[in-house]
């Protein structure tokens, strides 16, 4: 693990992945590695700490296209930041370009 958040008592946390304490508990992390250059999105490359679906490195693609709108889906990669599989993993969303919010969607968060 990456490191360790300490959850108070005052927070309440939806995901269900980490319940509500006052000692430290681990939580899943990503940990940013690289800005992707593509010229119909905005690309980051992660990696995720536990592996997401047995993929140490990520790419969150955040792109608004036409007829549909905005969205942002993560993709399994190889450090190198190539995506690996086009099939979106789980926390892809549409509606708003947002990076963090893929990982909330899952129970990660970002360090």
């Amino acid at each position: 693990m990456l490191g360790t958040v300490k959850v108070p008592e005052s927070i309440k946390i939806k995901s269900g992945i980490a319940k509500i304490a006052s000692v430290e508990r681990w939580m899943k992390m990503s940990k940013f590695v690289s800005k992707i250059k593509d010229i119909n999105s905005r690309q980051t490359l992660w990696k995720a700490e536990p592996p997401l679906d047995g993929n140490e490195y990520i790419i969150t693609s955040a792109s608004d296209v036409m007829f549909t709108g905005a969205e942002t889906y993560i993709f399994p990669a190889d450090k190198d930041g190539n995506i690996t599989d086009w099939c979106e993993l789980r926390g892809s969303y549409s509606g708003e370009l947002n990076h963090k919010r893929c990982f909330a969607n899952i129970g990660y968060c970002i360090k």
